[in-house]
């Protein structure tokens, strides 16, 4: 009983099958489910579709540097808001 609630390339039940290009590895149309143990189209679906959970993680000297820009520019800010009330 087939229920298309979601394709299988996006389910983190499915680990896909690749064949090797010239440079690079190419993605195939099948996979192995792991729940079926069986090959699987990666379009069809099943009951037991679970979608990927993306975690991205952020370097945390890209958030030091984020959040130093940020204080600078809110400086800058202030800066140009008081010289503003002073022309006033």
């Amino acid at each position: 009983m087939e229920n298309n609630s979601g394709k299988c390339v996006r389910c983190k039940n499915l680990d896909l099958y690749y064949t090797k290009g010239v440079k690079k590895f190419s993605r195939t149309k099948f996979g192995w489910c792991i729940v079926k143990c069986a090959t699987v189209k990666t379009d069809g679906g099943c009951e037991n579709y679970c979608p990927i959970r993306r975690k991205y993680k952020i370097n945390p000297m890209i958030k030091y540097s984020i959040n130093e820009i940020l204080t600078e520019l809110s400086e800058m800010r202030m800066l140009l808001e008081d010289e503003v009330r002073e022309s006033e």
